[in-house]
């Protein structure tokens, strides 16, 4: 969740809807669903490969609702936690 929340931080100024700093794995896929479903605007989610594999099968929704977010996945082949030690 770091690297996704500091590189969406850098990208134009919008809304961003984030776990705040307590490196949350797992919400971005989530979030980024239900503000599509709340706002009817399409989401950029930046996803670890991590969290990604905990949530996928959330867009198993997408058809069903016509949603159709923008999904971009970092593979950074760790979990940064484990990878420190």
């Amino acid at each position: 969740m770091g690297d996704c929340l500091f590189t969406a931080m850098d990208i134009i100024p919008t809304a961003l809807v984030a776990p705040g700093y307590y490196a949350t794995m797992g919400p971005g896929v989530p979030l980024g669903l239900g503000l599509q479903a709340a706002s009817n605007k399409r989401p950029l989610m930046l996803v670890s490969d991590g969290a990604f594999q905990m949530t996928d099968w959330e867009f198993g929704n997408c058809r069903r609702y016509k949603w159709n977010p923008i999904v971009l996945v970092f593979n950074n082949t760790a979990w940064g936690t484990l990878k420190a030690f």
